[in-house]
This record gives C-alpha cells, sequence and structure tokens, in this order.
C-alpha cells in the first residue's frame, strides 16, 4: 500500500507542475515562444525527407491527379514473377524522381511565402495532349504547378513558392514528375528536387537543381540540337512513321555506349551529346527525335529487374513497347523493338504515373526486322541450300548426258538420214502427249503434256506424229520463240513443283508426209 501511496503522490506532484507551468506560460507568453523556438529550431535543422502526407498536421490528401484519371487497360504483372534475360540484366540504371522535404516553423512558411516569388507561372502555355500525356493525368492544381515548374526551369529560375496555396508534397511530386516525363528537351532539370513545408503540410518554398549545363545553357543547347539533327535529318525520306522509327532506333544504338558511371545520365543530353548513357538517357533521346519528327513516343518508367526506363510510340493508330537500351546488345537486336504489353509482361512492369500511358496491343508493326544472330543463321541455311541445289543440278547435268547419248544412239537407228529436222532448246516450264496425227499446234502442246505427266520420272522420252510439215514448222516456231512455254510446259513444270526442263526434240518425215516427233526431256 505504501508503494502504491508514493507512486499516487508522485503523479498528482507532476501534475501540478505541469499545471503551474501553463499558468506560467500563460502569464509570461516571451518564454512560451522563447519554448517553441527553441523546439522549431531544432525542427529547421533536421531534415525529413517524409512526404507531407506523412506529416505531423497534414493538410490535405490530394495527390494532384485528376478524378477521371483511370487505368486505360495496362494489367500490372507481378514483379516476382519477371524473368530478366542475363543479357540485360545489368543494362537498367533508371534513377526514380527523388524528393527531399524539411518542415519549418509556421512564421518561417509565411515569412517564405510573404518573401519568395512565384517565379514564371508560364499561364501562357498549352501542350497537346497526343505528345504530353502526362500533363493530363493532373488535376487544374497540378496543371498549374506542372506549367509553373517548365516554365522557371526554362528560364532557370531555381527557387519559387507555389503558384497556389495549399500544395501538398504529393501534388508537388506528381506534377514534377509529369514535367520531367514529358519533356525530354529540359536536359539541365535534374531529377531531384527539394521543398521546404509548414507543420500542416502546406509547401511554402520549391527548390529545383540543374546540372553542370545550365552554367553555359545556349552553348548546351545547340550541342544538343546538333547532335539530335543529325540523327532527325538522316530519318526524313526514309519512308513512312514506321520506317523513321526503325531509322532512329538504329541510329541510337550505333551512337550510344551503355555506361553507368555517365555525367548526367538520366538526361537526353548524356545520350546524344557524350553518347554515354543509360536507360533513362536512351528513352528520353528517343522520346526526343520521334517527338521533332511528328511521332508520339511517351517515356515510360517501371521496374524491369531493376528501375529501368523505356518508350511507347504510337504508329499508325497502335500503341508499342520500345527499349532501346535492351537492344543495344552485341550483336544488336530487335528483341524489345514494337513489341506488345503481352510481350513485355515477362520482363517488364509499369510503375508510378507510367500505368496510366496507353496498353500496347499493336502487332501490324511488330517482329518485322530480323536479328543479326538470325540472320546469320539464315543465310548459313541458304548457303547449305545452294550447295545442295548444286550437287542436284550436277546430277541433273550427268542424267542429261546420259539421256543425249540414249537419244543419239536412237537417232543411229534410224535408217533414213534425209527428212530430219533436230531443235536443242533449254525448256523452262512445259508441257506433252500420245502417238495420234495431231493436227494444230494445240493438240500437239496437249499431247505432251500428257506424257510428260504420265512419267514420274525426271528423265522422260516419247513420241507423237503431226499431220504434216507445215505444221511441223509451226511448233518448231513455237519452240524458237519460246511460245511453248504458255502452251504447255508451264503449267507440267508446275504441276511437277519443278523450275527447268533440258530436252532435245527431233522431228522425221516419214513416207505418208507425217512427221515423227521425238523428245527426250530431263527436268529439275
Amino acid at each position: 500500500m505504501r508503494i502504491v501511496e508514493k507512486m499516487l503522490y508522485g503523479i498528482v506532484g507532476l501534475l501540478g507542475i505541469m499545471l503551474l507551468l501553463i499558468v506560467f506560460c500563460h502569464f509570461n507568453p516571451s518564454i512560451a515562444e522563447s519554448l517553441g523556438n527553441s523546439v522549431q529550431a531544432k525542427e529547421e535543422t533536421t531534415e525529413d525527407t517524409r512526404t507531407p502526407e506523412i506529416a505531423v498536421f497534414p493538410v490535405s490528401t490530394e495527390n494532384g491527379l485528376s478524378d477521371e484519371l483511370e487505368s486505360q487497360g495496362y494489367e500490372s504483372p507481378e514483379e516476382d514473377a519477371l524473368q530478366i534475360p542475363s543479357i540485360v540484366a545489368e543494362k537498367n540504371g533508371y534513377t526514380p524522381i527523388s524528393e527531399q522535404g524539411k518542415q519549418v516553423s509556421q512564421a518561417r512558411a509565411e515569412e517564405l511565402r510573404n518573401t519568395l516569388s512565384v517565379g514564371n507561372t508560364g499561364d501562357d502555355l498549352s501542350y497537346d495532349e497526343l505528345f504530353y500525356p502526362y500533363y493530363y493525368m493532373l488535376n487544374d492544381t497540378g496543371k498549374a504547378l506542372y506549367r509553373q515548374i517548365h516554365a522557371n526551369t526554362d528560364a532557370l529560375v531555381d527557387s519559387f513558392k507555389p503558384v497556389e496555396d495549399n500544395i501538398n508534397g504529393k501534388e508537388l511530386k506528381n506534377a514534377f514528375t509529369a514535367v520531367c516525363n514529358d519533356h525530354p528537351e529540359l536536359f539541365w532539370l535534374n531529377t531531384g528536387y527539394s521543398y521546404k513545408y509548414a507543420p500542416n503540410g502546406t509547401i511554402a518554398e520549391i527548390d529545383l537543381s540543374f546540372n553542370y549545363t545550365a552554367q553555359s545553357l545556349e552553348e548546351a543547347k545547340a550541342a544538343f540540337d546538333k547532335a539530335a539533327n543529325e540523327i532527325i535529318y538522316g530519318s526524313r525520306g526514309v519512308g513512312d512513321d514506321y520506317q523513321k522509327e526503325l531509322y532512329v532506333h538504329n541510329a541510337l544504338i550505333k551512337k550510344i555506349s551503355y555506361d553507368l558511371g555517365a555525367p548526367i545520365n538520366q538526361s537526353a543530353y548524356s545520350a546524344l551529346v557524350s553518347n554515354r548513357t543509360v536507360c533513362a538517357g536512351y528513352a528520353r533521346a528517343f522520346q526526343y527525335i520521334m517527338q521533332q519528327l511528328g511521332i508520339p513516343c511517351y517515356y515510360c518508367t517501371g521496374y524491369a529487374g531493376q528501375n529501368h526506363a523505356w518508350n511507347i510510340i504510337k504508329i499508325d493508330g497502335d500503341f508499342y513497347n520500345v527499349d532501346v537500351t535492351w537492344d543495344d546488345t552485341t550483336p544488336f537486336t530487335y528483341d524489345y523493338f514494337n513489341c506488345s504489353d503481352a510481350d513485355y509482361a515477362k520482363d517488364h512492369v509499369r510503375k508510378d504515373l507510367s500505368v496510366y500511358l496507353p496498353p500496347c496491343n499493336g502487332s501490324k508493326y511488330a517482329d518485322l526486322e530480323e536479328n543479326e544472330a538470325d540472320k546469320a543463321a539464315r543465310e548459313q541455311a541458304e548457303l547449305e541450300a545452294q550447295e545442295k541445289a548444286l550437287r542436284e543440278a550436277e546430277e541433273a547435268a550427268k542424267a542429261e548426258k546420259e539421256a543425249k547419248k540414249a537419244a543419239a544412239e536412237a537417232a543411229k537407228e534410224t535408217e533414213e538420214a534425209s527428212g530430219v529436222d533436230e531443235i536443242k532448246i533449254q525448256l523452262v516450264r512445259g508441257n506433252g502427249s500420245d502417238v495420234t496425227i495431231l493436227k494444230t499446234v494445240e493438240e500437239y502442246y496437249l499431247d505432251c503434256a500428257q506424257a510428260m505427266m504420265a512419267d514420274d520420272d525426271n528423265s522422260i522420252s516419247f513420241t507423237n506424229i503431226v499431220e504434216n510439215e507445215k505444221l511441223w514448222n509451226s511448233i518448231k516456231k513455237a519452240y524458237e520463240k519460246g511460245d511453248y512455254n504458255a502452251g504447255y510446259m508451264e503449267r507440267v513444270l508446275a504441276d511437277k513443283h519443278k523450275s527447268t526442263c533440258n530436252a532435245t526434240v527431233t522431228a522425221e518425215k516419214l513416207e505418208d508426209g507425217t512427221y515423227l516427233v521425238r523428245h527426250v526431256m530431263t527436268i529439275k
């Protein structure tokens, strides 16, 4: 009981001290303010990287996104199910947008709001929804903040207050992310920023960060434009949008080396001017050049074993995924060129605002290009087929020689040499027939076609009889002019799945004025 009594006395005493302190501060506000400033000073010297949503007194849960925003049909695959090919497993390097928030006292926040300018509001800026999809993901507040960040980046204004009151950290992050994702030409803007916010979570100051190119921005822009225009001008006149896309894809792969240590490697500048970058640089360079060619192309971020960036492009009304970084292998490939979301589901998953980009279901311009390895395999197969065809041709020539020898021996058996007329030609696509007296060239063609189709061998011999010398001369002229091709040979070769025919045709005048026509043919 004594222990309990002592504890109760202690609690009562502590409450009494607290009550006296409250009364004392009430009648001595200067001391209360001093104590408050002491606590606030401690807060100001401690950086808080948390987003304002988890500040002590959050003012709003708004995120700056449009109330109508919803996924357009993209279905995210499970990260745990991704299978990353070893050849591209390390070719990533995208750094997500980073923020650094610092809480200040309410008094300091008010002071910042009263002394800082909004800089440039960007009220005169407008954006084509087809080319700047991230802007249209935002609500009116987010769009106003987007325009302000864009305009101040253009003007190199690195510190300003929000254009609207009561902006929270999530709204700022989404607006800043949207600007970075829509505008690869703002290469001097780093993808990290900082801000100061009041205890209630509202932002009082926004601080942008510019890289070293901002120190001589006009020179940097000139170098950037020159490098980009070399590819842009080269792609003009090569064909339709698909051919332009293919040209830019290949040109960037030839130009850029993947380098995780490249300076400002989250920018298009690192890819186009320095020629060294990571996936973010590849994707922003591809996005910028396709935009300049009037072809909608978006910057897409997500996860592919590590944080990763690639593109979504619209060709002829359909959307496709393109990952120039992962195609840049030795030899380079088209494995990640113009692929559907289903194709990418095994190794890519979108994150953050990119999930609201259009789904990629195009197929018309997929799988049109051949990888270098596949090309080498195909050429080897073609070489082997040519060698096989050469062997078959040699065998056919040997068979033809034997057939000619047999024909010559058969001719020697004929005692009447007079009246014999011989034609030696190479027939290309033709026809055959039976032994009756044929009265027209058409009957002769039909007879030849029937005789050739009735024999399954490659070496075919047959005879027929034509009515007179006049008809024979017409037949001989048909062979000399090539009319026999359409007459019968083309059909026979097509039906037999052959391509050429070597033939010896001889005619012998008989006693009754008819002509005996002998045929010795080798088809292949």
